[in-house]
């Protein structure tokens, strides 16, 4: 149960909306939300807890507040970042100003890269 990428693999939700998460704070510089927080912290985080397990807390809230500046396409893909199609090409432009997204997660790094190269939109279901 997951997250799966055309030139990635796969990654389990909680993992996938975590490696967004600290691509949103430690890269762009964005904040979360205070409901988000509280929500968040009533989510039992079980495998057997689905709403844990499909990472539907993240869908309920808007999540993050990110600095004016932020490019707008970060802003949709860190809010929104499952089940979405984004243009790969204006992403790879924002990604490779900020080689520390390679660190965090390698499988959206090299996903939008490799989408990017192929003209592929970037869209993980």
């Amino acid at each position: 149960m997951g997250v799966d990428f055309f030139f990635s693999g796969s990654a389990s939700y909680p993992r996938y909306y975590e490696e967004v998460e600290k691509i949103a704070v430690q890269c762009f510089g964005a904040t979360l939300n205070n409901k988000f927080v509280k929500a968040e912290k009533k989510v039992e985080k079980s495998l057997l807890n689905p709403e844990y397990m499909f990472g539907s807390v993240h869908d309920r809230h808007d999540k993050f507040i990110f600095p004016k500046e932020t490019p707008k396409i970060i802003v949709e893909f860190c809010r929104e970042p499952v089940g979405k199609n984004y243009n790969s090409r204006e992403l790879w432009k924002v990604f490779q100003q900020h080689p520390e997204i390679e660190d965090i997660s390698f499988q959206i790094w090299n996903e939008v890269k490799v989408s990017a190269e192929c003209g592929c939109s970037y869209e993980v279901r």
